[in-house]
């Protein structure tokens, strides 16, 4: 990272759901907020299923975000820096010179200019209009040189971009074949970073888009799997052998001192917690340094000594085929539920068959948590969008069964808005930890394990 004023870097980050690489880039976005001095700017966005051509992708978010640094670049160019910038118009360059060329003619038309760095992006590719500049039509092909062209003007002014692209792997997801065409533009991009002057892009994907999924990288695309591998970053799952260094590496970021007994508790509480993302552990972690009592649903079960008697309650209800019909036999509980803590009967509305959802009306902003028990896609985004309808103003809290394939894109796809929190569950077991309740709902930590669950309904 610390040569991306000179030459174009890259690099991939490996890892597990919940592991951290969000959190790093996020990390990495603020730290250059901060240190404005580096002129780095960091661009964090998730990957596109259906722009995964990443040349389109790195150019449409320099149109996007980078539209007055350009036209300043471009500005300024002489014709002596604009041939630098384009490689000398050395081999394929050759097809940009006369694109290039016509910028530098119409630098002081700031409506042209504007055109002709659309034309560059893709956004305008209709063929009179570059007729009618009387310049070669640019194909998608041609991307590969504007694209470095308008990053070495961005470089020459000291405008340097950090491309943080996430969850890499949702279009592995959508299309093997899609996937296969993102790893070989990253290639070809890779292969430009002698002629690009700065700027670096990491791209971050679960482990089943790298070597422990159902294909490698290699695989996949040999050529991209060699040129990364030496750039391939892997972010392990905190082991509890870790827990000391965490609490260490924590305390120093925060200027915090506690003595050895002290770091002990906190290391013996996240070994009870059994948390599985590094997410939930940092959090956790944090929380229990500044003393600020942090419990999953499983702590407070655990200290209401009820463990066990969930655990009968799952077991009777897998026996009892709850399964089958789980999305009418899963409100009856939920029902007795929402009539025992709520404080008046208009605080919940329950839809238990077309919507499957709870309306909760005594909360600023109101809020909808949904159920989904199906793996049916459009099933899926109808019923969400029916309870959109019916609630225009309230917040969305969907419940989707863990491993069900479900992604922020799929929603923005279909214009799906207000959605406050996804959230993984196991329906069987939120369904036993309520009636682990009904039996018990005198019980403090119970009540608390089921709003934790159900993230305060």
């Amino acid at each position: 990272m610390n040569k991306m004023d000179q030459l174009f870097q890259y690099c991939i980050l490996v890892g597990a759901y919940g592991n951290g690489k969000s959190n790093l880039m996020k990390y990495i976005e603020y730290y250059f907020i901060l240190h404005p001095e580096y002129k780095v700017h960091a661009e964090m966005w998730r990957a596109d299923t259906n722009m995964y051509d990443l040349f389109k992708f790195l150019l449409y978010i320099l149109q996007s975000k980078y539209m007055e640094q350009l036209r300043y670049g471009l500005i300024t160019l002489t014709h002596k820096t604009a041939q630098s910038c384009s490689n000398n118009y050395k081999g394929s360059f050759s097809a940009i010179k006369g694109y290039v060329e016509k910028i530098l003619e119409n630098v002081n038309d700031a409506e042209m200019l504007d055109v002709l760095i659309q034309m560059g992006t893709g956004n305008i590719y209709q063929k009179r209009k570059f007729d009618k500049f009387g310049i070669p039509f640019l194909t998608d092909y041609n991307r590969h040189e504007v694209l470095a062209f308008f990053l070495n003007v961005l470089a020459i002014n000291n405008c340097y971009i950090l491309f943080c692209i996430d969850e890499a792997e949702k279009i592995q997801e959508k299309s093997q074949a899609r996937f296969q065409s993102f790893l070989t533009s990253f290639r070809e991009v890779i292969d430009m970073n002698n002629i690009i002057k700065g700027h670096m892009i990491m791209v971050a994907m679960t482990e089943a888009a790298g070597e422990s999924g159902k294909m490698s990288l290699d695989a996949y695309n040999p050529a991209f799997s060699r040129r990364i591998a030496q750039y391939t970053y892997k972010l392990p799952k905190i082991e509890k052998s870790d827990y000391g260094a965490l609490i260490d590496g924590l305390l120093l970021l925060f200027d915090k001192d506690i003595d050895s007994k002290a770091r002990n508790i906190v290391i013996s509480k996240l070994e009870k917690s059994h948390l599985a993302h590094t997410s939930d552990l940092v959090i956790s972690a944090y929380s229990y340094l500044d003393n600020i009592e942090y419990k999953t649903w499983r702590d407070y079960i655990e200290d209401a000594g009820l463990s066990e008697f969930m655990e009968k309650k799952k077991e009777s209800l897998r026996d009892d085929d709850v399964m089958n019909h789980i999305h009418t036999k899963f409100f009856v509980p939920l029902s007795k539920y929402c009539e025992i803590v709520q404080e008046s009967e208009s605080d919940y509305l329950i839809k238990p068959q077309q919507y499957q959802s709870v309306y909760k009306s005594n909360h600023i902003p109101q809020e909808t948590y949904i159920f989904l028990f199906t793996e049916d896609v459009e099933s899926n985004m109808d019923r969400i969008r029916s309870n959109q309808s019916l609630y225009p103003q309230s917040e969305l809290i969907i419940f989707k069964p863990a491993g069900l394939d479900f992604s922020t894109d799929m929603l923005q796809q279909n214009k799906i808005e207000n959605v406050r929190e996804v959230v993984s569950y196991e329906p069987v077991e939120l369904m036993a930890l309520i009636s682990t309740y009904l039996d018990n709902y005198e019980n403090e930590d119970v009540k608390n394990s089921l709003i934790a669950y159900m993230h305060g309904l």
